[in-house]
Formats: structure tokens, C-alpha cells, sequence
């Protein structure tokens, strides 16, 4: 459901999942709590994601490393998402463990939230882009060596991002467009990948292509995306008001956007 795009029936089996797991077992039930926190931020934002990432924590008390890492590596990355950098540390710390001793179990490599992919978006939101590149071009090797569709795909369009935000706009397209060519196998990308295409394109003074993602972004959301995918389509509905010489529409897309964030 996740991948498929539906995140909001995910969210209701990820939490129902724990539910069942935890009177039997507390660390599988943990295992979904991370799942559901990374999985989840996109629509309830990382203040409704965060105290899922802390419980995962209380419940890995006395577990080994595996375990710890990817929860405090959760917690990490959503700490930086609600704006507070100090939460980088733990995703630095869980990628460099992965790194040393690449365990498929520990780096879960396979999706689209293994540690390395967490660790390059907390680089890449705090603008570190070098580390931010090397990261996920990291999760990209290990996936294409591993046949991993989803977090190939979602690698992609990390990367095509960070090379957007860094003024590689061909490099930028390029990734885009790989990312593209698998969306079909993975639909959740389709939503990233649009909101990446828009600024590309819209910086190579490709207007007309870059409203064409705009209105792929607004076709892929329907009513019950209220969280940060959202957020995306006001932002691009925001600049293309301003560029069509539209202030005051412009600044009621932004205010709606505003109280949405209010929430998350």
C-alpha cells in the first residue's frame, strides 16, 4: 500500500500491525513502528511521526545494535525534519555502523528508508549536499546491486533533487528521468518525482513542461493528502501564480500552506 501510493490505508495497517505484534512481541511491533514513522511523515509530518519513533526506542531497551540504530536513526532524521539539527548525529551514526558492517538486516537497503537513504535526506534538508550526494548514490549502488526497484527509484530522485538544489539541472534531469522509466513499478515515486521535474524544468526556462508536472502532482493526490505532498502542490501552484504575474493568488496558496504546516 505504501509503495503503491495509498498512505493512508498504510497508516491504518501499520499502526493496527503494531497493535497485534506488541503483547507477543515487542520488538517486531517496534520493527513497525519505524516502518510506520518513516513511511508515515509524508502525511502526518514528523510531529505526528515523532512520539512513533520514540516509543520504538522505549521498546528496543536492552535489544541489540540492529535494532537501536534504526530506530534512533528514525528518530534522528524526524527531529531534523520538525527543525532541530541535532537529531543528525544519530542518522550519521546509524549510517557509518551500516557502512562498516553492511548486514542487509542492519542497512536494510532493500526500500525506500534503509540507512543510508535516511542519513542523505537529513544531510540534504540541513543543505549538506556533498554528504547528501555521496549517500545516495550510495543507496543507489547497493539497490541496482540488489534488484531493489523501490529504493532504486527513490534513490533517484534523492539524488536528482540534491543536484537540482546545487544548479546540475542536466545531471538533475537525467536522474529524474531514470527515476521516471520505474515509477510505473513504484508509484510512490511518481509524486516525488514530479515535485523534482517542476523546479528542473521550470529552471531551464521549460514552463509549459514544468505546469505539466504540477498538474501530474494534483492528479496523483486526491482529498484525504492533506500532509507535506500537499504542501508540495500549493508550493508549485504558489510559484506558478507568481509567475504568471498573480500576487495575491500567490499569497493565498502560501497562507493555506501555512496552516497546513501548523499540523505537522
Amino acid at each position: 500500500l505504501y509503495a503503491g501510493g495509498d498512505h493512508v490505508q498504510a497508516s491504518t495497517c501499520f499502526a493496527d500491525a503494531a497493535e497485534l505484534m506488541l503483547p507477543d512481541d515487542p520488538l517486531a511491533a517496534s520493527e513497525t513502528l519505524v516502518d510506520q514513522a518513516m513511511s508515515m511523515h509524508i502525511v502526518l509530518g514528523p510531529a505526528g511521526c515523532l512520539p512513533l519513533a520514540r516509543r520504538a526506542i522505549d521498546l528496543y531497551a536492552g535489544a541489540d545494535d540492529r535494532h537501536r540504530l534504526r530506530a534512533e536513526a528514525a528518530h534522528g532524521y524526524l527531529t531534523v525534519m520538525a527543525g532541530d539539527r541535532a537529531g543528525f548525529e544519530a542518522t550519521a551514526i546509524a549510517a557509518r555502523a551500516a557502512s562498516t558492517n553492511p548486514r542487509p538486516e542492519l542497512a536494510d537497503p532493500a526500500w525506500s528508508w534503509g540507512l543510508a537513504t535516511v542519513h542523505a535526506h537529513a544531510a540534504k534538508y540541513l543543505e549538506d549536499f556533498d554528504t547528501a550526494t555521496r549517500a545516495f548514490r550510495s543507496a543507489r549502488a547497493t539497490a541496482e546491486r540488489l534488484g531493489a526497484v523501490e529504493a532504486l527509484t527513490m534513490s533517484l530522485i534523492g539524488e536528482a533533487e540534491v543536484a537540482a538544489r546545487t544548479g546540475h539541472l542536466a545531471t538533475a534531469l537525467e536522474l529524474s528521468d531514470r527515476a521516471g522509466e520505474l515509477t510505473e513499478l513504484v508509484p510512490l515515486g511518481a509524486t516525488h518525482n514530479a515535485v523534482v521535474r517542476f523546479f528542473v524544468l521550470l529552471h531551464l526556462d521549460r514552463a509549459r513542461d514544468a505546469d505539466d508536472c504540477r498538474r501530474e502532482l494534483d492528479a496523483l493526490l486526491d482529498e484525504r493528502d492533506e500532509g507535506i505532498a500537499r504542501i508540495w502542490l500549493l508550493h508549485l501552484e504558489g510559484i506558478t501564480h507568481l509567475g504568471l504575474g498573480r500576487p495575491e493568488a500567490a499569497a493565498a496558496v502560501y497562507l493555506k500552506a501555512e496552516r497546513l504546516t501548523e499540523h505537522l
